[in-house]
């Protein structure tokens, strides 16, 4: 992330999310050394007076705006040590010894510091490379001689240094704009389309801020923001969420800006040069619940809509592969020793789709073993050789048009890459198959499915598994995706649940481990479930939930925590259990019970929702997937993805599946 002058942001300790801190007005760039040096001041001073993560962020403020200084971050790296945040020191650590690898300062400093992180041996071995760098040094002398002499026994595996607390979590937020959410990544550039989610939140010392998004100079948005957290003395987080509709605005290049002013600061800018694309269609990605239809006809605003639209009923039973499947290309694009390695993943791709057709797309070095394995329908051999001087292989615009016509049209529902290589993978987007497979989803994450695979020598960390074993590594990740459950397990006495054995009754669960994630709308359900079925109904809260519903006749209501094996033949014994996202829906899962589940999108239904029978309800909105875990304040939209869940479509999940 770069702010609106062009340098880098960001701090190596970040949460995930992409960061850029409080320095985003316009500075002229001859003056970014005086700029940086005053932040290092800045960072010696709270170093001084003993606020040493403070000192870490002034420290990293001043490495974003001037990298690559070594005594910098050799500071840094001091003040989160002392602070207690041993990984992100490391980090700087070894940043400073990359920049001065002779330097022996930093090799001590490295010493010491996984000293303290409980790692003799390591810290041996850099207390030796300082020593060889400045041969006598009496300061790594003595602690070679304190570590115990057993170091590389014991010592490795107790304490972990990632395992302890990290003090970093306790300081106050760093000043400055977090982004959540701003469209999808395409290329060097962020990519709209239809109603976006603009998210995130800024962390500064005011007591309200005013945002306004800007579309080329002109305002298209507004909003004043309140502090998200009750007030204190440390720098106050204002979360905004705002939901826009970039569908009638003109496709192209433009430039977004977000303003932020508080009383008593300057006005802060962030630019982005952003792609606008047309709106897809609303059938499109039916699977994801970020994609939300608008009817622009209807004059009805957009984020209205989309509050007021149905929720999304799904079944549990769910595949990501197209269905069906009917025919795989594969791609082996390199030597021959490759395709030999590729056999068994071959053989075990072939069992797994028996009925399609396997199309092998092979180098010249490899296509003659290909045709006389019997595992190939059918093989097209492309040119695609190497450039030893650009040490990667490579495809002219012609030979890309002739491969595109020849591998569409074979109409693969399904393309493999088996080669671990970068080369090749991009090859797969010429076949025209809307399922993409393959190695490295950091560095390709157009794939559908992918996965890394590293089994390390403990020496050398270089590679030790066998490449045939990685390659049926990947198809069988194809193979985890096909639809399917597991069995259920065995249903556990039915005693311990207070009904009769075949008893049916509903089971509504309005517990779960994160209180915001807690479906509002039981006690609606649980009456309408009494008034519109014959069933008894028990609903199971956590001590503290508010809006406990009414006992009644038909009502059963209990409170938690319930002995386990009473738990557990209640949601085994069920006809239908209603739960949130929680640990409870899929335990019923597991035991066969069929599962309506209230799934709001800060994860995505299709990865928590629960596997087996049932149905799961969620809602489309633009800022699914945030993520947003422990820091609730940070939704900004007041849980919208599970309050706007209506009791009376839960109640109709219900009843289709009695």
């Amino acid at each position: 992330m770069r702010s609106d002058d062009g340098r880098r942001q960001g701090r190596a300790w970040d949460k995930p999310g992409f960061v850029v801190h409080a320095f985003l007005r316009r500075m002229p760039r001859h003056g970014d050394l005086a700029v940086a040096r005053r932040l290092s001041r800045r960072g010696d001073a709270a170093r001084d007076e003993g606020r040493f993560l403070v000192a870490a962020a002034l420290y990293e403020e001043s490495l974003a705006v001037v990298p690559g200084r070594a005594a910098v971050h050799l500071q840094c790296g001091h003040m989160l040590k002392e602070g207690g945040a041993f990984a992100a020191a490391e980090r700087h650590y070894l940043t400073a010894q990359a920049l001065k690898p002779d330097d022996p300062e930093i090799a001590l400093q490295l010493g010491h510091l996984r000293k303290m992180a409980g790692r003799p041996t390591e810290a041996a071995a850099d207390y030796a490379r300082a020593l060889a760098l400045r041969p006598g040094w009496t300061a790594a002398q003595d602690e070679l001689a304190r570590l115990p002499a057993a170091a590389g026994e014991a010592g490795d595996t107790w304490p972990v240094a990632e395992l302890l607390p990290d003090a970093a979590a306790d300081a106050a937020p760093p000043e400055g704009l977090t982004l959540l959410r701003l469209g999808r990544r395409s290329g060097p550039v962020r990519r709209l389309s239809g109603l976006e989610a603009v998210h995130g939140h800024l962390v500064v010392r005011a007591d309200r801020v005013d945002l306004a998004l800007l579309l080329d100079g002109a305002e298209i948005a507004h909003v004043t923001l309140a502090p998200a957290l009750p007030a204190t003395a440390a720098p106050a987080k204002f979360v905004f969420n705002l939901w826009h509709d970039f569908g009638p605005v003109a496709p192209g290049r433009h430039r977004l800006t977000l303003r932020f002013r508080t009383a008593g600061h300057p006005e802060r800018l962030h630019h982005e040069t952003v792609t606008i694309a047309p709106p897809e269609p609303a059938g499109a990605h039916p699977g994801s619940d970020a994609l939300v239809p608008i009817d622009r006809a209807s004059g009805v605003p957009a984020e209205a809509q989309a509050h007021a639209a149905p929720s999304m009923v799904r079944p549990a039973r769910r595949t990501l592969l197209p269905d069906p499947v009917r025919t795989i290309l594969v791609q082996r694009l390199d030597q021959l020793g490759d395709l030999v390695a590729s056999v068994p993943a071959l053989r075990r791709l072939r069992a797994l789709f028996p009925q399609a057709r396997l199309v092998g797309l092979l180098s010249p070095a490899n296509a003659a073993l290909g045709e006389t394995l019997g595992l190939f329908d059918a093989v097209e051999v492309a040119d695609f050789p190497e450039d030893a001087r650009r040490a990667r292989r490579f495809m002219d615009t012609a030979e890309q048009e002739r491969l595109a016509r020849r591998l569409r049209a074979h109409a693969p529902d399904l393309a493999i890459d088996l080669s671990e290589g970068s080369d090749s993978r991009p090859v797969l987007r010429l076949s025209g198959a809307p399922f993409l497979a393959g190695f490295g989803p950091r560095q390709f994450p157009w794939l559908a499915a992918a996965i890394e695979f590293h089994a390390p020598d403990p020496v050398n960390a270089a590679p030790a598994a066998a490449p045939a074993r990685r390659l049926l590594a990947l198809v069988e990740a194809l193979a985890a995706l096909r639809p399917g459950a597991d069995p259920p397990l065995p249903a556990p006495d039915p005693a311990a649940s207070g009904f009769a054995p075949g008893e049916r009754y509903l089971m509504l669960h309005m517990g779960a481990r994160l209180a915001y994630t807690r479906w509002p709308g039981f006690p609606a359900l649980a009456r309408l479930l009494v008034q519109h079925t014959a069933l008894p109904v028990v609903v199971l809260a956590d001590p503290d939930t508010p809006d406990l519903p009414a006992a009644g006749p038909r009502l059963r209501v209990m409170t938690g925590p319930l002995p386990f094996a009473q738990f557990d033949a209640l949601v085994a014994g069920a006809a239908v259990f209603v739960g949130n996202d929680s640990g409870a829906k899929h335990l019923a899962a597991l035991r066969g019970t069929p599962v309506v589940s209230l799934h709001m999108a800060r994860l995505n239904w299709n990865e928590w929702g629960q596997e087996g029978q049932g149905l799961i309800v969620s809602r489309r909105v633009p800022c699914a997937g945030c993520g947003i875990g422990q820091r609730a304040e940070e939704c900004g939209k007041g849980f919208a993805c599970l309050h706007d869940i209506r009791a009376e479509e839960v109640l109709a999940a219900v009843l289709s599946l009695l």
